[in-house]
């Protein structure tokens, strides 16, 4: 769960930055993953992983008003 701690911040951040209160972040340790709650949609996983800039990271709406975001 420690390296996805920077992760989680910079998800964060950018979260905030696109305004996108009242949207809740938290680490999923089992699966390795950091979790955007209350943000969903193929529009916003594209702007956070295009505000991010990180080539190595995948951006998934699960369908279930959640962004799924991963370290590769």
């Amino acid at each position: 769960m420690e390296p996805l701690i920077p992760l989680a911040r910079a998800v964060a951040s950018e979260v905030d930055r696109l305004g996108g209160f009242p949207a809740a972040v938290h680490i999923d340790g089992p699966r390795s993953v950091v979790v955007i709650e209350g943000l969903s949609g193929p529009e916003t996983a594209a702007r956070i992983q295009l505000a991010l800039g990180r080539v190595r990271l995948r951006v998934e709406a699960d369908g279930a008003g959640r962004l799924r975001v991963y370290p590769t």
